[in-house]
């Protein structure tokens, strides 16, 4: 009886072993969620630069095209999206974009120095008064960052001892895809 019992629970053993440690076949994916991709931005804050308006989750090869070569390039494997996010850095800005089926579309523009400025007048250097005074005080606040939400997008300026350090046009296309 007792030879029984083992051959049993060494059975039960074995069998136990190897559905726990099958090839992963039958691994449950969540279902994906529907990413709107094909709305420009528009209605928010839009930046222009050489003449050329960069609007948010719009097509990037017709502004590429307008701007010329960018001074550098760099991209990376997309951590929310397959493919690849590309930045082309220009005088005063960056462009990053997010892959989409129908192309590459425009997820921010970063304003990285004095150079240039929000079609409001604000720049990296302005203060946070300036801010207040261009854009008002409807923002959210969080760290050194300042948020202001206009028409699907958002405005983002980082502040470093009330001076504007960095002002970021943004889709909000990532909040979508990591909720």
């Amino acid at each position: 009886m007792k030879k029984i019992l083992a051959a049993v629970l060494s059975i039960f053993c074995v069998i136990s072993l190897l559905a726990a440690c099958g090839a992963g076949d039958n691994k449950i994916e969540p279902e994906p969620k529907p990413v709107d991709t094909g709305s420009p931005k528009t209605e928010g804050y839009v930046f222009s630069a050489k003449g050329v308006s960069i609007v948010i989750d719009s097509d990037v090869a017709p502004v590429l095209s307008s701007l010329g070569d960018p001074s550098s390039y760099f991209e990376e494997a997309s951590c929310a999206f397959d493919g690849i996010d590309k930045t082309y850095s220009y005088s005063g800005f960056e462009i990053k974009t997010y892959p989409t089926d129908s192309g590459d579309r425009i997820q921010g523009v970063f304003l990285t120095d004095d150079r240039v400025q929000t079609a409001e007048g604000l720049r990296v250097g302005s203060s946070k008064a300036d801010m207040e005074s261009l854009y008002g005080t409807d923002y959210t606040v969080k760290g050194t960052e300042y948020t202001y939400e206009k028409g699907g997008m958002t405005l983002r300026v980082t502040m470093k001892d009330d001076t504007v350090n960095l002002i970021t046009y943004a889709s909000e296309i990532l909040d979508q895809v990591t909720e």
